[in-house]
């Protein structure tokens, strides 16, 4: 299995930070689509997290300024998952044209398994994420 220092996690959200200049998905928004997609980041994040060494970094990004996709999807998985959230920040870029996004610094505690934490975690089959383990993911850690 292979193992990363470093993980970029760009998840798919809302696009709440970018309504400003696409007001056109905020029109057809709606709260059953704010929980697809929380529910959809916690399994990719679960699933991203088992590749990510001991005391290596995931950098979770979304365009949301929803706390439902942002901070609840760190706190829903750090409650399962020995992870700490190093630091969390809303940057905003609107005074120069930008967007509005969430940047978190998750670091991995410990090697973070197949457990079965992780997988109660990532229970919800709203959106069927790829097993890692069927990618020929194990749970030795030996790279670690």
């Amino acid at each position: 299995a292979l193992y990363f220092d470093k993980i970029i996690c760009d998840v798919p959200c809302s696009g709440s930070g970018t309504w400003r200049r696409t007001p056109e998905q905020f029109y057809f928004f709606t709260p059953d689509k704010l929980e697809e997609f929380h529910h959809r980041q916690v399994k990719i994040l679960c699933n991203v997290l088992s590749c990510l060494k001991q005391d290596g970094e995931l950098y979770y990004i979304t365009c949301s300024v929803f706390r439902r996709e942002n901070e609840d999807v760190l706190t829903e998985v750090a409650k399962e998952l020995n992870i700490e959230i190093a630091s969390q920040h809303y940057c905003n870029a609107m005074e120069v044209g930008g967007d509005q996004l969430f940047f978190a610094v998750v670091k991995s505690m410990r090697a973070i398994l197949f457990s079965s934490a992780c997988w109660r975690a990532c229970s919800n089959n709203i959106f069927p994420i790829p097993d890692l383990r069927a990618l020929g993911a194990t749970n030795k850690s030996d790279n670690v």
